[in-house]
């Protein structure tokens, strides 16, 4: 294999890694065992909300039946903040 084709293969191959990577949602293990008691904890991860918005949606949960440790509940807290927040618009 000339040096030519070996370069372009491995420059494709860190693209397809490098998108991948980027386009892999972040999950939490906290959120995924919580959350999927009552529903898919898919839908927790679909979009971006401003920290009010899941603070809402927290106290929301906790008030339909959601059963959380007061430490669980501050790392779901700071996840969601540094992963799935939004700036409000």
């Amino acid at each position: 294999m000339n040096c030519r084709k070996t370069v372009s293969i491995l420059l494709c191959s860190l693209m397809v890694f490098l998108l991948c990577t980027g386009c892999s949602p972040r999950r939490s293990g906290v959120i995924d065992r919580s959350c999927s008691t009552c529903h898919d904890a898919s839908v927790v991860y679909e979009k971006k909300r401003t920290q009010g918005e899941w603070e809402r949606i927290m106290f929301a949960m906790k008030a339909r039946g959601l059963k959380i440790a007061p430490e669980q509940e501050r790392q779901v807290m700071e996840f969601l903040s540094r992963s799935y927040t939004r700036e409000r618009s």
